[in-house]
Order: structure tokens, then C-alpha cells, then sequence
């Protein structure tokens, strides 16, 4: 089954809530947790839904995002800053300016 094989060892799954804020115009996210299997996601879900300002949103605000593997990292041939992509962006697609 699918379920079993996402909740094997060393999988975790990162939990947030999402909306939008009409007044600011952008997406409030809010970290809620880290889990190792989607039921125990679930059960955070159930509990938080009701809760003072969860239950202003729907529950599809929850989102479970993909699976994160204890040991891994990322950012593995390094970063450039802002600048440093315009640049190049600049050189691939001309100065319009």
C-alpha cells in the first residue's frame, strides 16, 4: 500500500497552515510541525481544526508537504545572490532596459 511505503523509517513530513490575508494581500503560513507518518499529521489536524483561529479557515489550509529525509541536505551546488541571478538573466535574455 502507498500509505505504508510514504511512512517508512527516516520519512518525515512537514505540516503548515496556509491562508490568505486579504488585508495584507499574501499568504500567512504558519509552521505547525514536523511528524513521522502521516497519521500522526492527521491527528495534529484534528486537534488543531477547532482551535481559536484554525477554525476560521478551512481545513484544507492544512497542507502536508513532501517527505523529508533525516540526512539529506539541499543548496548542494551552493546559492548566488539576487544581484548575481539578474545578472545572468541578463545575459540569457538581453537588457530590455
Amino acid at each position: 500500500m502507498v500509505i505504508e511505503a510514504l511512512n517508512k523509517k527516516n520519512n518525515y513530513y512537514e505540516l503548515y497552515h496556509v491562508y490568505e490575508d486579504k488585508i495584507l494581500g499574501d499568504d500567512v503560513v504558519k509552521f505547525i510541525g514536523l511528524f513521522s507518518s502521516t497519521q500522526n499529521a492527521w491527528k495534529a489536524i484534528k486537534a488543531l481544526r477547532h482551535q481559536p483561529g484554525f477554525c476560521l479557515y478551512s481545513q484544507k489550509c492544512f497542507k502536508l508537504s513532501h517527505i523529508v529525509s533525516i540526512g539529506n541536505y539541499e543548496w548542494k551546488e551552493g546559492f548566488c545572490t539576487v544581484e548575481e541571478a539578474f545578472e545572468y538573466q541578463k545575459k540569457i535574455f538581453g537588457d530590455d532596459e
